[in-house]
């Protein structure tokens, strides 16, 4: 079964509207998807217990979702983030892959997630940072 490329702005334009129970509730939760060179790419997040949660990136064929290249498990913790005076965030998910001990996500009203990630490629091919928008149900 083959699956098409949506693109990313028919996703984003949609993002504000869909959105499953959860995702509601809490602005982590849920399925997204990315704009990735060569690849489909998507994360999705679950809540686990207390403050933690699970982030999985996935890169897939950009014509076949079905055919992985390149997968990413990574736990993450919610809790204030602190950079300097002015960078500060009251709410973020962080948390550490690879040679990488600060990876973190930030969830935005519009329905969309921005994931920082440095050094740190999905299977050395796929940046997995960036803006990804909601998308399921």
């Amino acid at each position: 079964m083959r699956h098409l490329l949506i693109p990313l702005s028919a996703v984003v334009s949609l993002s504000t509207s869909v959105f499953s129970a959860n995702a509601a509730s809490d602005p982590y939760v849920g399925d997204y998807v990315g704009n990735c060179e060569k690849a489909q790419c998507f994360i999705s997040i679950t809540k686990k217990k207390g403050k933690n949660y699970h982030l999985r990136f996935t890169a897939a064929e950009p014509m076949d979702a079905q055919k992985i290249l390149c997968k990413a498990e990574i736990p993450m913790k919610r809790d204030s983030l602190n950079f300097t005076v002015r960078e500060q965030y009251a709410d973020a998910l962080m948390g550490e892959y690879k040679n990488d001990p600060l990876v973190w996500l930030l969830a935005f009203d519009n329905g969309t997630i921005h994931f920082y990630i440095e050094d740190a490629p999905c299977g050395g091919r796929y940046d997995m940072s960036g803006e990804y928008g909601a998308y399921g149900d």
